[in-house]
């Protein structure tokens, strides 16, 4: 924790970079060159209970999340709302 913040670890910096499909410039604020403060509260406090899985639980979870946001981009381009 640093000045009241929650900042993310490496490990969970990479594998959001990895589920998101975006790259480190994405989760990181370049002017400032710090991690993106998360507003949702719960969802920081998620992520660093997330740390302390054990790495099979982790890649489960990866798992999961993958195949969530991989349904909602295949939603997403059936409905049109995404174009290449």
């Amino acid at each position: 924790m640093e000045n009241g913040h929650l900042l993310p670890s490496i490990d969970i910096i990479q594998r959001l970079m990895k589920v998101f499909a975006v790259s480190a410039d994405s989760l990181l604020n370049d002017s400032e060159n710090s991690v993106v403060e998360l507003q949702n509260h719960e969802f920081n406090e998620q992520l660093m209970l997330i740390n302390q899985l054990d790495e099979d639980e982790k890649n489960a979870l990866i798992k999961i999340i993958n195949s969530m946001l991989t349904k909602k981009r295949m939603k997403d381009l059936l409905d049109g709302k995404v174009s290449f």
